[in-house]
Formats: C-alpha cells, sequence, structure tokens
C-alpha cells in the first residue's frame, strides 16, 4: 500500500509539472503571437504613414494643394492615413535690395523692402542673422517699419540676433528698413547679407545686400509635410515628417516624430 501511495504521489507531481510545462509554453505561444501582430501593426502604420507624405508631394505637385488635418484617407479596408502640409513662413518673405543705399556717413544700409507674398497668410519675423565684413563696424540698432526692433552692439557676424517679433500682414510691403553700423560700410570689397528666422522656426535663403544694387532674394520653397498612419481596431500609430522642396522637387528632410496628426 506505501508503494502504491508513493507511486501516486508520483503520478500526481509528473502531472503537475506536465500541467505548468503546457501552460508556460501555451503563455509563450500566446505572447509571441500578440507581439507578432505589434509588429505587423507598426509595419502596416509605417507603410501607411509614408504613403501619405507620397499622396500628399504627389496632390501638391498635381494640382497646388495643401491639406490641413482632418479626414482619414483609407488605404483598402483597414489602414489609413492623415496628412497635414503646411507652407513654412519664410515662403512668403521676399527681400527686395535692388535699390538698396548706404546714408548716415556710409554707417546705415537703406531702401530695403520686404514683402510677405502670401495673400492670406500673416508672417512674423522673429529674430535675423547679419553677416558682414568690414571687422572694424559693429551693428547697432535694426528698424523694420520705421521701428527699432533691436538695439546694442554686435560684431561681425551677426547670428540669431534676437529682434522684437515683427508681423508683416498677408501682401503688404514693408519700406522704412535699415541696418546702422558704427562704422562707414562704403570700404572696397565690403558685403553684407541678411537672413530671417521666422516664428515658425523657418528660414529665408540668405541674401546679398549690399553692395549696390543689391537682390532681389526669392523665398525658399519648404513644405512641411506630416503623415499619421494607423490600423482599424488599434491605437498604435506611426508618424512621419518630410520637408519637400518645391522648387526642386526633392525631399530634404526626413524623419519619425512622437506626435501624431490630430
Amino acid at each position: 500500500m506505501k508503494r502504491k501511495g508513493f507511486a501516486l504521489i508520483a503520478i500526481i507531481i509528473i502531472v503537475l509539472f506536465v500541467a505548468i510545462g503546457v501552460l508556460s509554453t501555451t503563455g509563450f505561444i500566446a505572447n509571441r503571437f500578440s507581439g507578432f501582430d505589434v509588429d505587423q501593426r507598426l509595419f502596416r502604420c509605417t507603410y501607411a504613414a509614408q504613403a501619405g507624405i507620397q499622396y500628399a508631394i504627389y496632390q501638391y505637385r498635381a494640382a497646388g494643394t495643401l491639406y490641413a488635418s482632418g479626414t482619414n484617407v483609407s488605404i483598402g479596408a483597414s489602414d489609413t492615413f492623415r496628412i497635414t502640409s503646411v507652407s513654412a513662413a519664410s515662403n512668403y518673405l521676399l527681400v527686395d535690395a535692388t535699390k538698396v543705399a548706404l546714408g548716415g556717413g556710409n554707417k546705415q544700409l537703406n531702401t530695403i523692402t520686404y514683402k510677405n507674398t502670401s495673400t492670406t497668410t500673416p508672417i512674423t519675423i522673429a529674430s535675423m542673422n547679419v553677416i558682414w565684413n568690414t571687422a572694424s563696424s559693429n551693428l547697432t540698432s535694426i528698424l523694420i517699419n520705421n521701428v527699432n526692433v533691436f538695439t546694442g552692439s554686435v560684431a561681425t557676424p551677426g547670428r540669431n540676433i534676437n529682434i522684437t517679433d515683427t508681423a508683416i500682414p498677408a501682401n503688404t510691403t514693408r519700406s522704412n528698413n535699415r541696418e546702422t553700423f558704427s562704422a562707414a560700410m562704403n570700404g572696397g570689397g565690403s558685403t553684407i547679407t541678411l537672413q530671417f528666422v521666422m516664428s515658425d522656426g523657418s528660414d529665408t535663403t540668405t541674401c546679398t545686400v549690399w553692395p549696390k544694387p543689391g537682390a532681389t532674394c526669392p523665398v525658399t520653397t519648404d513644405l512641411t509635410i506630416t503623415s499619421t498612419g494607423k490600423t482599424t481596431g488599434s491605437a498604435l500609430y506611426k508618424t512621419y515628417q518630410a520637408t519637400y522642396n518645391t522648387s526642386t522637387n526633392k525631399i530634404s528632410a526626413y524623419s519619425e516624430i512622437a506626435s501624431q496628426v490630430p
């Protein structure tokens, strides 16, 4: 009887170990399938987001369409993307230095105009990069629309000069603009360039405004396109953002970001 009792205990122990093993294996397999499902959904989200970027570029090239966030676009039965594409503020600022002149003892750079070429969108200048090659002269003030937006003493190169934020309404030109230096800027070989950084973080192309006659500096032509890909029945998503240059028809920057298009 004792032997039978020991045998029964052994059988029970074996059954328990087998049951534990089966449960562990089942849990492992379930976790593997769950992880596989997540991976597949993330792949689909990635492809959907990338498709959104390409779709936005195609629509812009075909019809000049800019997308504001709003409607999901379906890819098949289960996958969608949502896109937003915006033209950077720097795309609208036209710098015209074709009538540039020095005044105030050749210390003041005058007769440059700044125009917001957008017919609907106001823009704001937040800072400036001013670079010149007369080392003995410092930049002492900046006026836009006859308003002093910077006073100080900055040596060349004057990068990231924090000016008073200056808004330019749509389809408006600012004419009374001036950069003042501490010494004459009419020496042989003197050059001055301006670059504007907008409130949305975009910046214009660098514009050579001196020597005369200066130049008309076209704006940059970048679009920022953001696309979020999702699958139905899941909170997972992937978002990618691209900078597309409409002049070269090339993507100049491309990266994944954490937030999704609302």
